[in-house]
């Protein structure tokens, strides 16, 4: 059983799917994540640590973080995809609003119903660690698949152009 405060790892060729309360998780092959509890007496979840590898998620009501080595995202009932490596992260904000705050320093608050991307860099050679990216490795058809799961209907439609 999964459990709040538990480390995930998972192997190459292996995959998860779980739920807790009303988010829903897919971690990918070679992913090590740990599922942050909140302070104060209650067991709840206040978000993941991506510490290596790339996570699926949709998230219901209420404040969440996402953790890399490199960034922070305030979630607010959010769709995000992340993958994280010690020089760069990719950030898909699929639908909701988010705010990366880069560890370089920077600042970007997202909203969106269809994908935006964004990679933040460890060290970025202009100046910018938050740069725009394309959508990857990661569908809505996933993402129905989630919400189904947290017991909600899709908020994607089609896959973006």
């Amino acid at each position: 059983m999964i459990r709040i405060g538990n480390r995930i790892e998972t192997a190459a060729g292996a995959s998860l799917v779980f739920r807790i309360g009303n988010d829903a998780f897919l971690v990918r092959e070679m992913s090590t994540v740990m599922l942050e509890a909140s302070s104060g007496g209650k067991a709840l979840l206040s978000g993941l640590r991506v510490v290596t590898g790339a996570v699926l998620a949709v998230f219901g009501p209420g404040m969440r973080s996402v953790m890399t080595g490199l960034v922070t995202v305030a979630i607010r009932g959010s769709g995000i995809y992340v993958e994280a490596t010690p020089e760069r992260s990719y950030f898909c904000t699929c639908y909701g609003n988010v705010g990366l705050s880069a560890a370089a320093g920077a600042k970007k608050d997202v909203m969106t119903t269809n994908h935006s991307a964004h990679y933040i860099h460890a060290k970025a050679d202009t100046g910018k660690s938050i740069v725009a990216a394309p959508m990857l490795n990661h569908s809505n058809q996933e993402l129905a698949m989630l919400e189904k799961l947290a017991g909600r209907k899709s908020r994607l439609k089609a896959e973006p152009n």
